[in-house]
């Protein structure tokens, strides 16, 4: 058997590979005139939709062209004349809840059908705003208390045995207070026991 053949100090040990040579990339110019032209056709869909689609045309000008002008006018309020300008009435009874309950307070809210009934008296529409009914909305305002309505306490029972107050409106509430109170205001909030 021969001998092995010695490598050579300079010969390399396996052919070096080929980097592969990356594309070239489109000039500034043409990736300019790709993007302006994609802009381009963007503004004319969302303008055809605007003008031929009553849902983006009733979008842009009652609720873009109308949020701007309120924005201008009412631009001199403070947060809170904002929300009630906005929100009406319930804001203001939010408030008053607020003010006359301790944070720990477990609220009773009416049911559905007390906060926004179908026979809606013209007086109810200036003053009750229907998201009273939703618990997240109003829970949001009211923060840290808790918010049980009446229709729904099976789905919370353990707030519903720790109840403190009663949320008065149009005056629901007080067959739920264990006591008779003298004068009844249409809207209030009451502990649901005698005060001490």
């Amino acid at each position: 058997m021969g001998k092995p053949k010695k490598k050579h100090k300079g010969q390399p040990h396996a052919k070096a590979k080929e980097i592969p040579s990356e594309p070239k990339k489109p000039g500034f110019l043409k990736r300019l005139a790709k993007n302006v032209a994609i802009l381009i056709c963007v503004l004319f869909v969302l303008n055809w939709l605007k003008t031929n689609n009553p849902g983006y045309k009733w979008v842009v000008e009652s609720q873009v062209i109308k949020s701007q002008k309120n924005l201008e006018k009412f631009k001199h309020l403070t947060e809170q004349q904002r929300r009630e300008a906005k929100l009406g009435f319930s804001v203001r009874y939010f408030d008053f809840i607020v003010k006359n309950t301790p944070d720990t307070a477990i609220i009773l809210f009416p049911p559905d059908s007390i906060i926004y009934p179908s026979t809606r008296t013209p007086q109810m529409k200036q003053t009750v705003s229907g998201y009273t009914r939703n618990p997240k909305w109003v829970s949001y305002f009211l923060h840290p208390r808790k918010i049980v309505h009446e229709d729904r306490k099976d789905l919370h029972p353990e707030l519903t045995k720790g109840i403190t107050h009663v949320a008065i409106l149009d005056y629901w509430g007080y067959q739920k207070l264990s006591y008779r109170v003298s004068k009844e205001n249409q809207y209030s909030v009451m502990p649901i026991n005698p005060p001490q």
